[in-house]
């Protein structure tokens, strides 16, 4: 299997993809993969991969991409005119299809992708063999479903919604009204199709009824469905037993004929701001495990530092709600390069012999962001990394091991119950990890009052596992430390007295050390409010930090 990253389409447009094609680079079929929209996509990264490598192995080839204006694809999320883009999108990247020189083309779409791609199929812009439509949604329903899930409790007078890190404007919110799968199926053409619904819940309310004749449609219901799509996204899973079965239906209905060698872009992405030098953006094999990352630079570089994205949890290096693209290329527009990545086991990085995919703080990261930190990207420069959560963890270890120059960690937590002493990620080679309760209070009276009262205690007395003690260590490295919290998780860093009383003034003054707490940020940061309020505040010591020069 050969997978390729690059851009693609209009130069005014350009969407970033994977190329995904048997080991030989022939085919003699290719589909078209088309994702969900929002925070549903980040849930389906990786099942939408494993679809493509699964097909590769049919010998079948495919192109799974972004949406314009989500993910690493050129445009904004705010862009006007978002419904409009993303049904030109499909056209785009079948486009793309029919250029590698591939001889027939069908087309698979989750959720709101599905109704997408069928949309484009009716209109006739597209002409797909196949049509699978995995769990179809209509607008309205992806945007109620989504709001229902919100952590935040804003309302908008406009008439915007917000869903978990992502905010639709009134704009795209009256365009999706109208998008719904049981208004266009009728006029596919295709000619085989196959509806997959989820197994937990009816399909789209007149979708059977609009749909072809029933010789040309099959239908299937798959298992798995609510485990990624319907939890938070460090906890969902891929649905490999519907993974496979969709695998096996192409397989058997792809109409082959003679292979031919596909004729795959290589291309990179130039971004033109308003009265500003070009940005070129380029992806990167980073360290000895290859992790997987997108270089964002100016034409001409005048800052010093090499702002550094890490993911979070098991997502790709685009960051929550695709704020790490649009800070990576605002950063750039003022003169910094930046690099977004993703550790190994998560996003588009590989997974390492013996490691599970998603699993958090596993003991590869220990390595794997230091090596991929001295690869020679970051040769001349300083290395400034920001990241949230697992991801800030990851980057505080990291900052133990090479020289890094200020991390900006977003609500990381040091007290992990699962890298304690006797628990399955422990590991004498943590360096900022700093004991949780269990693992110090096991004879602890069985009140949780009071067990709470005795840890808080314990933790006066025990100074040198407060987590500002892993702060000192880093500041003594030259590292400028940076926390952005929320007040929950804020609180652990300020709670020891003989941290917070004796010697964080002396970093602050220094110039070492900010403790930003800020009651708007929530500790995914999926609200619209502690998106921004972050994302300000770390712009903001970023250019004053590393001053142009």
């Amino acid at each position: 299997m050969i997978d390729t990253p690059t851009w693609f389409g209009p130069a005014e447009r350009s969407l970033f993809g994977w190329f995904c094609t048997p080991d030989s680079g022939a085919a003699s079929y290719a589909v078209l993969l088309c994702p969900p929209i929002g925070e549903e996509e980040h849930n389906a990264h990786e099942t939408i991969r494993r679809t493509a490598w699964g097909l590769a192995e049919q010998g079948i080839a495919s192109l799974r991409f972004d949406f314009h204006g989500t993910g690493d694809s050129m445009g904004h999320w705010s862009d006007p005119g978002r419904v409009p883009a993303w049904l030109t999108s499909v056209q785009d990247a079948y486009d793309a299809l029919v250029a590698t020189g591939v001889p027939t083309i069908g087309g698979i779409g989750m959720r709101l992708g599905a109704t997408l791609l069928g949309t484009a199929a009716a209109r006739g812009v597209i002409d797909l063999d196949m049509l699978v439509l995995w769990d179809p949604c209509s607008g309205k329903s992806m945007l109620r479903e989504g709001y229902a899930r919100r952590p935040g409790t804003a309302e908008y007078e406009d008439g915007s919604i917000e869903t978990p890190g992502y905010l639709y404007g009134p704009e795209t919110v009256a365009d999706l009204q109208s998008v719904d799968p049981a208004t266009i199926v009728g006029n596919i053409s295709s000619r085989v199709v196959l509806v997959l619904a989820r197994d937990d819940r009816p399909p789209a309310r007149g979708l059977k009824k609009r749909l072809p004749p029933a010789d040309m449609v099959e239908w299937q219901t798959c298992a798995g469905m609510s485990d990624m799509l319907d939890v938070p996204m460090d906890l969902n899973n891929v649905p490999i037993d519907a993974v496979e079965q969709l695998v096996k239906w192409v397989a058997q209905h792809e109409v082959s004929s003679g292979a031919v060698q596909l004729d795959i872009p290589h291309r990179s992405l130039t971004l033109r701001p308003t009265r500003r030098e070009p940005i070129r953006e380029s992806t990167v094999r980073l360290g000895d495990q290859g992790l997987f990352g997108i270089v964002t630079e100016p034409a001409r570089r005048t800052r010093s530092a090499i702002v550094t994205f890490v993911n979070v949890a098991n997502d790709r290096q685009t960051g929550p709600g695709r704020h790490w693209v649009d800070m990576a290329r605002d950063l750039a527009s003022e003169g910094f390069r930046c690099v977004r990545l993703s550790q190994s086991g998560t996003g588009d990085s590989p997974t390492l012999p013996g490691q599970t995919f998603g699993e958090l703080y596993c003991t590869q990261w220990l390595t794997d962001l230091p090596n991929a930190l001295s690869d020679s990207t970051f040769d001349d420069g300083d290395i400034a990394l920001v990241s949230l959560c697992s991801g800030a963890y990851s980057s505080l270890e990291a900052a133990m091991r090479v020289r890094v120059a200020a991390v900006y960690p977003i609500n990381v937590i040091l007290t992990i119950r699962d890298t304690s002493r006797g628990q399955r990620l422990h590991s004498t080679d943590r360096r900022v990890a700093r004991p949780a309760n269990p693992a110090f209070l096991p004879r602890s009276p069985a009140s949780a009052q009071r067990r709470y009262v005795a840890w808080r205690v314990y933790r006066q007395l025990a100074v040198w596992h407060a987590p500002l003690s892993a702060v000192h260590a880093l500041v003594r490295r030259g590292t400028a430390v940076v926390l952005v919290m929320s007040p929950d998780d804020g609180r652990h860093f300020w709670e020891s007295a003989f941290w917070s009383g004796l010697f964080s003034w002396r970093w602050r003054r220094a110039g070492a050390f900010r403790l930003h707490i800020d009651e708007r940020i929530d500790h995914p940061l999926m609200t619209q409010d502690g998106q921004q309020a972050a994302i300000n505040l770390i712009h903001r010591d970023l250019v004053d930090r590393f001053p142009s020069g």
